[in-house]
């Protein structure tokens, strides 16, 4: 019977242990943190900076004192793990956290962020997370669509550039310059234009040559040249061209009796696109003196006919 009795003992002495437990403090619950940014189906460009943003955990409680982060970078493709900061002290009294990163030079789309809290003392992880899915790191591209091969550009003439960019770093802009393939030297065109800009109107200069391209770059003042690009194919430019108008009929000698039909007969050579002409009357010996015979003819309504007035 007392061995009975000291076995249900015993029995009750274990259970109070385990509901009551001997020591004067409660076990308390463990950290965990959040990644919040990157957090997967970002495109970052390389070379770019982005900001690495994360938290405690809903309901959490805070992490224990003499905690620091390791921040690594994930890359699902190479099947690597490469750490982006280590040793990053967090404050006890924080709920967020946050480091500037320089994205690297390795164009993929299978990356995660992965940060580790531990105890900077022992080495033991307090808590860990990473980005929820997978972002990519991409590189940025600028295309030259005018002008293009085969172009022919008039000296002193204006002509649109235009271009389109991929995957631009924020605060990069664009510069462009004119690449001279006979002499392989570049000159300026202009530079800062801005990323949401596609098109610049450009003052042909005053060169002739068939060996000329535009070369377009992505530049920023902190990391300077992204990338680059030149116009497809080589385009001509050629000296200004003058325009001449050479009056035929009549010329000179010519007995034109009025109340009679005359056709006045002209030739034209490089005459803008849409110009008109105006035919007038004037007398030498009367020199404020004209006479309105049409206007707004095309170049090439030569002859006109005309009605000599009485």
């Amino acid at each position: 019977m007392f061995k009975i009795f000291f076995s249900k003992f015993l029995f009750v002495f274990a259970l109070i242990l385990i509901f009551f437990p001997t020591s004067g403090h409660a076990q308390s619950a463990s950290s965990s943190i959040r990644v919040l940014a990157p957090n997967g189906g970002e495109g970052l460009t390389i070379n770019s900076l982005k900001q690495i943003n994360w938290s405690l955990a809903s309901s959490s409680p805070a992490l224990p004192a003499n905690t620091v982060f390791k921040i690594e970078l994930i890359s699902n493709v190479a099947a690597s793990t490469s750490v982006i900061t280590d040793n990053l002290y967090a404050a006890a009294t924080s709920t967020t956290w946050s480091h500037q990163w320089a994205v690297p030079n390795q164009p993929g789309g299978s990356y995660k962020i992965k940060v580790t809290a531990r105890n900077l003392s022992s080495g033991a992880i307090v808590a860990t997370d990473q980005s929820d899915s997978y972002f990519s790191i991409l590189s940025p591209s600028i295309s030259v669509s005018s002008p293009s091969s085969g172009n022919v550009l008039t000296a002193g003439g204006t002509h649109n550039i235009t271009w389109s960019t991929f995957a631009a770093p924020v605060n990069s802009v664009i510069k462009l310059e004119l690449y001279n393939g006979s002499s392989g030297t570049l000159s300026l065109i202009t530079q800062n234009l801005s990323m949401n800009s596609t098109s610049y109107p450009w003052l042909v200069p005053n060169m002739a040559g068939s060996s000329f391209r535009v070369k377009a770059t992505i530049y920023s003042s902190f990391y300077g040249t992204f990338t680059h690009a030149f116009s497809l194919g080589s385009f001509t430019i050629q000296s200004p061209v003058t325009s001449t108008i050479t009056v035929i009929s009549p010329n000179g000698n010519e007995a034109w009796p009025p109340n009679t039909m005359r056709d006045i007969i002209w030739s034209t050579q490089n005459l803008p696109i849409g110009a008109t002409l105006k035919l007038e009357l004037i007398n030498t010996n009367r020199p404020n003196y004209s006479y309105l015979i049409a206007q707004n003819l095309s170049a090439s309504s030569t002859p006109y006919s005309w009605a000599i007035p009485v």
